[in-house]
């Protein structure tokens, strides 16, 4: 892992995406195998939920990061794209 004063706005996604993804497939092997006791059920949920825990802050140290670039004018800040306007004449507005 990078320094924390190294860490991009893409390094954060990426780990929170892994995460999300990896918290995901805990909660689908779960569902897969039948005959699981319930030990075993309850160290995969604890196991997901900790993913699921991780990704959260990941994604929220991404935020962070974006809106930091927003602040401090930092390159290529993270947008929604905006939708284009049209002059009222064209939306049939009078």
């Amino acid at each position: 892992m990078s320094e924390w004063r190294e860490l991009t706005w893409e390094d954060a996604m990426r780990r929170g995406y892994e995460a999300l993804r990896g918290g995901e497939a805990l909660y689908e092997e779960i569902d897969a195998e039948q005959g699981r006791s319930n030990i075993d059920i309850e160290k995969h949920l604890r196991r997901a939920e900790l993913r699921l825990a991780q990704a959260n802050a990941w994604l929220a140290m991404a935020r962070e990061l974006a809106w930091q670039r927003d602040d401090y004018g930092g390159r290529a800040t993270r947008r929604a794209p905006q939708l284009p306007t049209q002059p009222a004449d064209e939306r049939g507005e009078t």
